[in-house]
Formats: structure tokens, sequence, C-alpha cells
């Protein structure tokens, strides 16, 4: 039920209703006519009107689908709804609405014509953004009912046998729609919250709760915690601090700033601390990253038993987000393919990784990445501590290079090379370039158990003092 071919239903039916009327009122018809054109032209004018403007957002999206900015298509509630959510949605009662539509066509009843309206109008924005679909309710229950009614109306007016069969078909119709619909309830009420399930496939975690009790308790009062919008309402009300951007999305010129810090190179320590200053000076930064933990035995590649972290499995954090953080900080498609993200096969499976190059490697030139992949926090995992380290296996990254001895090419020297791991082919980075964090970042907590939630520390003397060497330097 795409958007555009909903509104394309609306308008025949409203059309249709025209042509149907003209003959018996033709003068009235026409100045309704009129009216109608001027509000379709006036519609028209307010979306291109709005699209240059700040109010636009969600609000233009329901409006004109083809009209999205880049942080409306990040929103999962704001993009447009498949057929399958639809009809998942509406499920059987579309025969009953499809019968008051053509109840009010037929009729031209006013009741029947407004629910008919109203449902399809709100069909139109539920389709265009699928967090609508609550005001969808509000017109199509109605529309719905009147259609069942009227159908069963029919029906017991009908011979005795026909009326009986038709109303039995009916009740069968409506036990249906009540299993189909009590279900998925039931289904959804085991699920665990949010918060301690944020991850796809939901792995109920404390990670989340751990971290913002500690954000909590070990922070400043008045301090400030960057990270993406996601999360900024569970820092204000559990961390109990001020976020600098949140779920409301309203302020898409701050979100794009937060997403153009975390892209950017961490190393250009003059841009990093414009960029801090243009987002107020927070005091921390926090980033979300899920992965796995893969112990295996490498013992036939010289490497013996070690860990290999599969990142975004389960998925779900910052590194997948991370596309739409370029997007709405301004980057295009081809360049976050060719400088922020890789894809990978890890046997028959694809994945995304870091990009990499011999010249560039994100996992080191990114922020947001230089972050969450390094040795520190690494070390610093519970999860990590007590599947790897503890039984003496080293932890790696699996886009991070092992270092290998190899042959020459005169087959007598030897060097030393970095290459992937067995059943890995994608982008290799080096493990040098993931020892530790930016200088100017300050690791203070690793979330237990897994480790997902990872909170820094912004070390602003550290941070200007390199500004001002590199600014001196050049």
């Amino acid at each position: 039920m795409g958007g555009v071919a909903n509104a394309a239903l609306l308008f025949s039916i409203i059309a249709y209703a025209l042509i149907k009327l003209y003959p018996r009122h033709p003068k009235i018809m026409v100045s309704v006519v009129r009216y109608f054109l001027v509000v379709i032209v006036v519609f028209v004018a307010v979306i291109i009107g709005l699209s240059f403007t700040s109010i636009g957002g969600k609000f233009l999206g329901a409006l004109a689908p083809l009209a999205r900015s880049a942080i409306v298509q990040s929103v999962a509630e704001h993009s447009p709804s498949t057929l399958q959510q639809s009809m998942y949605n509406v499920s059987i009662t579309i025969p009953f609405v499809i019968y008051t539509i053509l109840l009010s066509v037929m009729s031209l009843s006013l009741p029947a014509i407004l629910i008919s309206l109203g449902s399809l109008a709100a069909t139109y924005f539920a389709s265009s953004e699928i967090w609508l679909f609550m005001l969808l309710g509000l017109f199509w229950v109605p529309a719905a009912a009147y259609g069942f009614v009227k159908l069963t109306e029919l029906a017991l007016n009908r011979r005795a046998l026909i009326g009986i069969s038709i109303a039995a078909l009916l009740g069968v119709i409506l036990a249906i729609s009540l299993v189909v619909n009590i279900q998925p309830a039931l289904s959804m009420s085991i699920v665990p919250q949010q918060i301690v399930s944020t991850v796809t496939p939901p792995i109920p975690t404390p990670d989340w709760l751990d971290a913002l009790q500690w954000l909590s308790y070990n922070t400043p009062p008045n301090a400030t915690v960057l990270s993406w919008w996601d999360y900024g309402y569970w820092i204000a009300v559990i961390g109990n601090r001020t976020s600098l951007a949140d779920n409301s999305t309203v302020n898409s010129t701050q979100i794009a700033l937060i997403g153009n810090f975390f892209m950017s190179n961490p190393y250009d320590y003059t841009g990093i601390l414009e960029k801090l200053n243009e987002l107020h000076d927070p005091q921390y930064i926090l980033v979300f990253e899920p992965y796995s933990i893969l112990p295996v035995n490498l013992t036939n590649y010289g490497l013996g038993s070690v860990c290999i972290l599969i990142p975004e499995y389960p998925a779900g954090g910052d590194f997948a987000k991370s596309y739409w953080m370029a997007r709405i900080a301004g980057y295009s498609n081809n360049y976050i393919s060719n400088t922020f993200i890789s894809l990978a096969q890890v046997g028959s499976s694809t994945i995304y990784v870091p990009f990499a190059n011999n010249t560039f490697y994100a996992a080191y030139n990114v922020t947001l990445y230089s972050l969450m992949f390094n040795l520190e926090v690494v070390d610093s995992s519970y999860a990590v501590w007590s599947t790897c380290t503890i039984n003496g296996m080293p932890a790696y990254w699996i886009f991070e290079g092992a270092p290998t001895i190899m042959p020459g090419t005169n087959g007598t020297a030897f060097k030393l090379t970095y290459i992937g791991f067995p059943g890995y082919t994608g982008p290799v980075t080096p493990w040098y370039y993931l020892l530790q964090p930016p200088p100017w970042a300050q690791l203070v907590y690793v979330s237990r158990p897994y480790g997902w939630v990872i909170i820094y520390k912004i070390n602003y003397s550290t941070l200007e003092a390199l500004a001002r060497n590199q600014t001196l330097a050049h």
C-alpha cells in the first residue's frame, strides 16, 4: 500500500462521487469542483513551501514521501510501511472497509462518505510513515465496523438459510480476526523491554542499565553527554544527565553536527576541538557497539587459539548507524562506501567492516570507529576477559590483520605482514592501528557483562595542547 497508490485511490473516489452528483445538482457541483481544485493547488503549494523551510522533517515526509531528509529516513518509525506490514496490521478487515467505501459511493450517505474519506486519507499517511498507523486506527476501525454491520443487516434481510449462512460466515471471519490479532499481542508480551534487548535478534543484557547507572553515580550532575540521538532519552531519564540530542529528532542541525563529529578524523585536533566547541563542549562521549566473541583454534596457521570479535553481530550498534551519521552529515553514498564502510565475507555470510586500503584505515582515521575498535576497550570487556584472556587467548577483531612472518620474494628472506583470518575475505586493518583511542579521549567505563556500551571523558587540556602544536607545525 504505497502512499502514491493510496493518494490515487483517494482522489478517484472523490472524483467519482463528484461525477455522480453533477447531473442532479449541476450549479452546486460547479462551485464544489472549483473549491476542490483550489484545495488541491493549496495543498501542493504548502508541500513545496514546507520543503524550503525548517518545518519539514517527518511531517513533510508524511505529506510527500519523496521529500524525506536523511534524518527522517534514518528513523525506523518514519520509514514507509511495506505491503506486508500493512496487510498484517489491517488483516481481514479490508473487505468490510471496501464495502463501506462502496456504500459511500452508491448511497452518497454523509456518514459513510466521511468515514471512507478519513480511512483513505489515514491509509495514505500510514503507508507514508509507519508510526502513523495509530492515526489509521481512528478511521479504519469505524469504517470496518460500519461495513460489518451493514453486511450483517444485508444477510439478515435475505431468506433464512442464506441469511444464516452469511451471518455464520461473518462470525467465523470475526473469530479468525480476533485470533490473528491476539496471537501477535501474546508474542509481544514476552519480549523484553527495549533497553535490555536493544539489538537484533533481541539478546537480554543489562549492559545499558549498568552503563547508565555508572553515568548517574560517577559523573558531575551538570555533565553533558555526546552520543547518537537514539540514546538521548535513556541518558536523560535513567542516567540523569544532559544529552546533546534525543529521540524527538527535532533539532536536525545538532544531529548533523554530532554525525559530522563522529565521522571526522580524530587526529585533526584543531577540527575536533572546533566541532566540540560547536556542540557546547560536552564532557563525555558514549558509544554503543555490540559484537560476538568466537573462540577458534588457528594452530595450523601458527596463531594458536584466539578469540575473533565480530562487530554488529547481533546488530543495532553505532557502527551500523554510522551510515546514517555520514548521510546526515552530508556525505554521499559513494563517498561512504569508499571511505567509511566496506562489505566483507565470513564464510558464506556478508558483514560490514571499516574501510581499509594501503593508505587509509577507517578504524583508525574515523573518530567513532577509533573509539569502539581499540585494544583498551577490548581489554576492559568482562566478556572478553572471561572468555579469552583468562584462557590465554588473544582477542582480535575479524577485520584486524594478524602479524605473520611470510617468505620474501627471493625465497630466502622473510618479512612481517598482516593477513586476514581464515574464512575472512575483506579489508584488513593492521593491529597496531587499533592499540588505543585518540589521546584526547580517556576511557572511563565499559559496561558489563558484554562491554557493548563504552564511555569516554574528553580531556580538553590535552586536546587544546595538541591542537595548538598542530597549528604551529603548519
